[in-house]
């Protein structure tokens, strides 16, 4: 054999072993990208889920803004005068009861 030969017989060894760990390689890898691909789905899942908890939280704060304008602007003075009125119709009944203990002596 000569040179040139002998090159040729190397570099044709060295392509068939180089395809060889190349699809060993493959073979390896396989199961990581499939596992790499899950993996992606599943943050991507998630990110879809927070996404909607955000929306979802700022609707509830929305709501309860509402609500404490509701309570401090309508509800409060509502009870406060409900107060009022009711502290009138104690008052009379507290002269009523000192009316009928002076009426029964």
């Amino acid at each position: 054999m000569n040179e040139k030969e002998l090159l040729s017989a190397i570099s044709q060894m060295m392509d068939e072993r180089f395809q060889s760990m190349s699809q060993m390689m493959d073979e390896k890898l396989e199961p990581m990208k499939v596992d790499i691909n899950s993996m992606k789905a599943d943050i991507n899942g998630i990110n879809t889920r927070l996404d909607k908890m955000d929306t979802d939280i700022s609707e509830i704060k929305k709501r309860t803004v509402k609500i404490e304008i509701a309570l401090e602007n309508e509800i409060r003075p509502n009870i406060q005068l409900l107060m009022e009125g009711h502290k009138g119709l104690v008052d009379n009944i507290y002269e009523i009861q000192k009316d009928t203990s002076r009426i029964e002596k």
